[in-house]
């Protein structure tokens, strides 16, 4: 991906349509960051539209300033916070070297954990109230799709094994991931 205008496009329903308030999942991938080519250095890895096409989740960050990665939630119905839950790691992303990158949502709970390289960097809990139903509308990897049809947030780097899961996967189990290929990690 070169952070100016290549991205991938998946258009679904049914299996990836998460729901919020009733399914579990973890999202997972292995990223060679390179810096953003963006002023404020913001990135999308992966970014799912839901709702009626005004709601979203993504994994991306910022290469600037804050140094992060972060998943977010933002929930467009529901003023004046958009924002239920955002999950900021604490680690800042090493750039051009691979990292595993992972986050688990557990819909029992409303908890939403982020993992790097398989250790727990951040945790949040989402806000009590029901989100629209995911209609499956638009998956984007390597950029953000806005609701009006912009693509921005170009991703600047390689992404590599980007899997997703219709649970919660355990902490052994993403540790198990991450390093499928520790052997190779730094190269």
């Amino acid at each position: 991906f070169d952070g100016v205008n290549d991205w991938i496009r998946v258009n679904h329903a049914g299996a990836y349509a998460f729901d919020f308030d009733t399914q579990s999942f973890t999202l997972a991938v292995y990223a060679k960051i390179q810096p953003s080519l963006r002023p404020d250095g913001e990135f999308c890895i992966l970014q799912d539209r839901f709702g009626n096409n005004d709601s979203t989740y993504n994994i991306g960050g910022r290469t600037v300033n804050r140094n992060d990665l972060v998943f977010s939630v933002y929930y467009a119905n529901n003023p004046p916070n958009p924002v239920p839950f955002e999950t900021t790691t604490s680690v800042t992303p090493l750039l051009n070297a691979w990292h595993h990158i992972a986050m688990a949502y557990d819909a029992g709970s409303g908890i939403a954990k982020f993992y790097v390289d398989g250790v727990q960097t951040g945790q949040s809990s989402r806000m009590n109230h029901p989100y629209l139903p995911n209609t499956g509308n638009t998956m984007t990897i390597g950029s953000y799709f806005s609701s009006n049809g912009i693509v921005e947030l170009f991703f600047r780097g390689e992404l590599d094994e980007l899997r997703i899961y219709n649970r919660t996967l355990e902490v052994c189990e993403i540790s198990e991931l991450a390093n499928l290929c520790s052997v190779a990690a730094g190269t």
